[in-house]
């Protein structure tokens, strides 16, 4: 992992989501988080009724990485917190920066998922794509809570879509889809566009494995998939990235430069831990979906 925190530092980091976040090994799971300017850092949730006490994560690495195992915890699902001392003493509850999947709005902690279950075979779509330089190229952009709702109002899962748009799609002759900004985010009229978890899929429509199948099934049926990404900025809610140690993490540390038109904090591309996080997520989507 070397190389890999070298590369996280300077800003040139394509996989920190293989390091930091929550990973699932034998005997529980190793949680790992990046928070400089935190005093001490516990990992807080169901499994110990959110008194972290017994749960500090050590700090590995004198640039602010913390590091701990829980046995207790051994299977999806398990929601969790960071409870983060800052510098001046007080406690504060984050969610994950690095979580793969998260609560349902208006909740906002992190869950325990295990992205290596499901296996794509998608191979021969995969290895027969092209960019199209050379044949039609038909778009059609797509939010999955108002493309299609049941009739009472509640959305249909990523399993329970799938066919609706593979029938729509050849219909009209599209070839690719593309899916507005489907990372956790808490305003369902945002669309998407204002993010609270980057590399959590919206719990909205169902888990990280039921949109897995989503892709995979898509691409059977010849159907390309695009998604936004919304590398440029992020709620000011409570648990999310903002202040996330008490500090400016993720935000600029100026106040002239950290908020943005839309009420939301800017990304500062200036810290190279940022663009490692946000080069990461981009490389996380096209790696994992």
């Amino acid at each position: 992992m070397k190389e890999l925190l070298t590369n996280f530092f300077n800003g040139e980091c394509y996989n920190a989501y293989e390091y930091f976040g929550a990973h699932y090994e034998k005997d529980g799971f190793v949680f790992r988080v990046y928070a400089p300017n935190a005093l001490s850092v516990q990992v807080v949730g169901d499994f110990n009724n959110w008194n972290g006490e017994n749960h500090y994560l050590n700090k590995i690495d004198k640039r602010g990485i913390f590091e701990l195992k829980v046995k207790e915890i051994n299977s999806d699902y398990q929601v969790y917190k960071y409870h983060i001392q800052t510098k001046k003493g007080k406690w504060i509850d984050k969610s994950d920066p690095y979580a793969f999947f998260g609560e349902l709005r208006p909740q906002t902690g992190s869950k325990t998922y295990d992205l290596n279950k499901f296996a794509f075979s998608d191979e021969k779509w995969m290895n027969n794509r092209t960019k199209c330089e050379h044949k039609p190229l038909n778009i059609y952009e797509i939010h999955l809570g108002s493309f299609m709702q049941k009739k009472d109002g509640s959305w249909y899962s990523y399993d329970e879509i799938t066919p609706y748009i593979i029938s729509y799609v050849k219909k009209h002759h599209f070839t690719h889809i593309e899916l507005m900004p489907l990372m956790e985010h808490p305003f369902d009229g945002s669309w998407g566009y204002q993010c609270s978890q980057y590399y959590s899929i919206t719990s909205r429509y169902g888990n990280p494995g039921q949109f897995m199948n989503m892709i995979n099934e898509l691409h059977k049926h010849n159907i390309g998939v695009i998604m936004d990404f919304v590398p440029v900025h992020f709620v000011k809610d409570d648990s999310a990235l903002g202040r996330f140690d008490g500090g400016h993490v993720y935000e600029s540390r100026y106040l002239s430069n950290r908020h943005s038109q839309w009420g939301t904090y800017l990304f500062d591309y200036s810290k190279p831990e940022v663009m490692s996080y946000l080069l990461s997520c981009t490389a996380f989507y096209l790696e994992k979906y």
